[in-house]
């Protein structure tokens, strides 16, 4: 855990578990990319994020409770 620890004091993005990590950057990478998609006026973007946070909360469900 101590590593763990660590890793969340560096970086905002590692949550108190792996399946909370998953979460977090599916929140992230989600905004990115409507934020992209927006600001280029291009939902081919948001499409491509949107695929990956699927398979980022795909991946996550995957953790026993």
């Amino acid at each position: 855990m101590q590593n763990r620890t660590a890793a969340i004091t560096l970086n905002p993005l590692i949550g108190e578990s792996p399946r909370d990590t998953l979460e977090n950057l599916s929140v992230c990478l989600a905004r990115i990319g409507q934020t992209l998609a927006d600001h280029h006026d291009d939902p081919s973007i948001g499409m491509i994020s949107a695929a990956a946070v699927a398979a980022l909360k795909f991946e996550a469900t995957q953790f026993r409770a």
